[in-house]
Formats: structure tokens, C-alpha cells, sequence
């Protein structure tokens, strides 16, 4: 069980005893035998047993009265820049892609939301020749895609941070949110990752009756915590989290190596040299980061309010909680925490994770029914496919996804080379009260 490893203070810390949670789920056990590294005690996130935090933000567009099918459009890894393809991504082409999907989504209308599930732009945006422009690139790129996405009706915006949303901007400005504007369009808003108001990324909100949505903060305990920072000099002007840095080098010889020969600089080496792919510990690098203590209590008072309620629940997370939908990389630093209290009695009304972070994407069903999906990236659609992007409707039995992927999609493994009829996933749900849909 993974709980045997965190620690505070140099002592173990075990979890507050809980009728029918006295050991892991037989998917966590199998996973901590192999691979999992705890880190709870380190990030001091171990104590799920106290009382949730008293701020917690929830803005909520429901509709009394019935439950209702959920229906929301959703698109990940953006990450436009006006640059030319390389390493195999088209930065340029993904904005066809999102104006692609926001035509698409309206056709099919009727939504409670619209989910962009993080990495909006691009870090190439904020190096090279637009190192030192102080973010006048970024807020090109962000009007760009926006232009698009402010098109997309819908009556609720989600967007999720990822790691390229701290590289193009400050924690600060993400609380706040970011203004852009099209003149030559006559467009403008303000691009927010919170409710206005809000300390805090993670958050949460009921679309409609019956259903309710937890946004997440994977970069809650991160290196790259405090984004980007213009006090620093660029490129790379990040002000590092030293616990977080710390942490990291702790389970992670080649940045440990790295930084100890480059004290204070950005972390630029291979960090997953020596790690087998498909091996959990390939987590900890810089591009993933962890759930802290207080987003940790707040999220198990979100998920016991919701079952008290008779919701049925939705995660939001850029970064992946499953190592089932992964390959290793993308996976939270306390993955095996997360997945536990999901796993466990208090998470029994959760049916679907929804991340993005990794470009082709993933799709896992654990043994409690729980759908742990990954988004593709448009990074990944060449110029003639007809990008990654899908609207989920879920009733009472079924989850469908309905939209594109590109080659190979483990979401939709028919997905077709060329634009044409949307493909189909029907995933079938647990019930409100967690029975198993295997």
C-alpha cells in the first residue's frame, strides 16, 4: 500500500481509519508493489482525514428540479505558436484545428460547457526572438486561439492549467486572469482559469442538475509553481520552487545531477534517462507536479458533499491520474493518492477523469468503472487531418464521445485520415452510488 511511504517529520503517517477503506484497491496495490514512490508525507498532503478547507470556490449554471444528460465540447494541448512545425508538432496548424472544433461543437449544440484542458500556448512563445518582448508574443498567441474559442456557445468556459500555461505566465496573472483583444475582429474578453475573485486554481461548479465537475491544480506543488516570473532575466525567467526542486531531485537522479551542477538555473537535461517507458517513476521531471494538503481536503469534502447529494461526479486535471492511460511521463507526483481516495468509498459518485498533458492521448477503465480519458493533442494533426477534439453527452447509462482523432487515437480507433462523419465511444457509467459498470 502506498501509505507506508509518506512520511512528516521522518515518521510514517498512515490514513485515518475509514469503514471499508482499510486497504488500497487492488489496482493501487499492484501499482505501488511495482512502481509507486508516495509522496504524500513529503508534500504534506497525507492527512486526508481533515476537515476540507473552508475557501472553496463553486460557481454553478444548473437548472433545479431534474436530473438532466450532461453535455459538454472538449479540446486539449493547443499550444498555438506562430512558429514553423518541428519535432513532429504543427505549432501553426493547430489554430485551423481549434477553429475546426469550435464550427463542430456548435453544430452539435445544446452544451453545458465548453473544457480546454490545458496548454492553451506554447512555451516557444516566450523564448528565441521572444525572449525578452515581456509577453507581447504570448498575448498574440492567446488572442489568436481565443478569437476561435469565443465563438464555441456555451453557457460555462473551462479552461485547466498545464505546465505551458506557468511558463507563459505568473501564478498571479492566472488567479487574475488574462486579458486579450482582436481589434482587426472586433473580439476581446478575459481568458480565466478560476472564478473571478478566487485564491485558488482549483475549483468547481455544477453544469446542471445531477452532475457535478472538480477542476484540479496539478502544479499545486510544482517546480514551476510561480510561473513565469519578469523579474528574472530570460529566456527561462522562472522563479523555481526550491522545496518542489528539492523534492524532484529526491526521486530523480539526472535532475538531481543537473542541478547541482547548474545551481538556480532552469532544469534542461533528459530526465527520463535510464527509466523504462511505461515505468510510473518516469513522473518526476519538472513538466508534472503534485496535489497539495489543502487541495487535498478540499477535494475529498467536494466528492463526499457530491454523493451526499446524489451527483455523479467529473475530474478535471491537466495532468494524468491513472497509470493506465499513461505512459509513464504525464502521470501526477502523487498519482497513488489521488487514485486511492478516487478509488475508495468517498469517491464512489466519480464516473470520468478528463486530462489532457499527453499528445496521443489515452483512454483506461479501472476495476470501479471510473474512465480515466486523455485528450490528443492538435499538435499531433498534420494538415490535412481533421484534429482531436469530441462533445461528451452522458445520461443515466452511457457516456458517449462524439468527434476526431488523429492516427492511432485510442479514443477513437476508427478515427478517419481526412475530415469527414465524426466518429463514436460509447462508455458505459457507473451508477450515482459507485457499483461497477464490469
Amino acid at each position: 500500500k502506498p501509505w507506508h511511504r509518506l512520511e512528516v517529520g521522518g515518521q510514517p503517517v498512515r490514513p485515518p481509519h475509514h469503514p471499508r477503506q482499510s486497504s488500497a484497491p487492488p489496482s493501487m496495490a499492484a501499482a505501488a508493489g511495482r512502481f509507486a514512490r508516495g509522496v504524500g508525507g513529503a508534500l504534506g498532503v497525507g492527512a486526508l482525514g481533515m476537515t476540507a478547507a473552508t475557501s472553496r470556490a463553486r460557481s454553478s449554471g444548473c437548472d433545479e428540479g431534474k436530473s438532466k444528460p450532461l453535455r459538454f465540447a472538449a479540446i486539449a494541448d493547443i499550444q498555438f505558436a506562430d512558429i514553423e512545425s518541428r519535432r513532429g508538432r504543427y505549432y501553426r496548424e493547430s489554430l485551423g484545428v481549434t477553429q475546426r472544433s469550435a464550427k463542430f461543437f456548435n453544430e452539435h449544440g445544446g452544451l453545458d460547457f465548453f473544457l480546454h484542458a490545458g496548454d492553451l500556448v506554447d512555451f516557444y512563445n516566450t523564448v528565441d526572438e521572444f525572449a525578452d518582448d515581456r509577453g507581447r508574443q504570448t498575448a498574440s498567441a492567446v488572442a489568436d486561439v481565443m478569437t476561435h474559442l469565443d465563438e464555441v456557445r456555451a453557457p460555462h468556459s473551462v479552461f485547466l492549467i498545464g505546465n505551458h500555461e506557468l511558463y507563459n505566465w505568473s501564478r498571479e496573472e492566472l488567479l487574475s486572469g488574462v486579458p486579450w483583444q482582436k481589434p482587426e475582429r472586433g473580439s476581446s474578453g478575459v481568458l480565466r482559469f478560476c472564478p473571478e475573485g478566487s485564491g485558488e486554481l482549483w475549483h468547481s461548479f455544477s453544469p446542471c442538475a445531477g452532475w457535478h465537475c472538480i477542476v484540479l491544480d496539478p502544479y499545486d506543488v510544482s517546480v514551476y509553481r510561480r510561473g513565469r516570473q519578469y523579474s528574472r532575466p530570460p529566456p527561462y525567467n522562472y522563479d523555481l520552487d526550491a522545496a518542489a526542486v528539492s523534492l524532484l531531485c529526491r526521486h530523480n537522479t539526472n535532475v538531481a545531477t543537473y542541478v547541482a551542477e547548474h545551481p538556480g538555473e532552469n532544469i534542461l537535461c533528459n530526465y527520463w534517462k535510464d527509466i523504462p517507458d511505461g515505468d510510473p517513476t518516469g513522473r518526476w521531471s519538472p513538466i508534472n507536479g503534485a496535489i497539495g494538503a489543502t487541495q487535498m481536503a478540499w477535494l475529498r469534502g467536494e466528492l463526499d458533499e457530491a454523493a451526499g447529494r446524489g451527483d455523479r461526479v467529473v475530474i478535471l486535471s491537466h495532468v494524468l491520474v491513472h497509470p493506465g492511460s499513461s505512459d509513464g511521463k504525464t502521470l501526477l507526483w502523487n498519482y497513488d493518492e489521488v487514485l486511492w481516495l478516487l478509488q475508495s468509498p468517498t469517491g464512489r459518485a466519480v464516473q470520468c477523469v478528463v486530462s489532457g498533458h499527453q499528445h496521443i492521448g489515452g483512454l483506461h477503465t479501472d476495476e470501479c468503472g471510473i474512465h480515466y480519458i486523455v485528450m490528443e493533442s492538435p499538435l499531433n494533426t498534420p494538415p490535412d487531418g481533421p484534429g482531436a477534439f469530441f462533445v461528451a453527452e452522458a445520461d443515466d447509462v452511457h457516456l458517449t464521445l462524439s468527434g476526431y482523432g488523429n492516427a492511432g487515437s485510442p479514443i477513437f480507433p476508427d478515427a478517419p485520415a481526412a475530415p469527414g462523419a465524426p466518429s463514436q465511444r460509447r462508455l458505459r457509467l457507473r451508477s450515482a452510488v459507485g457499483e461497477s459498470n464490469l
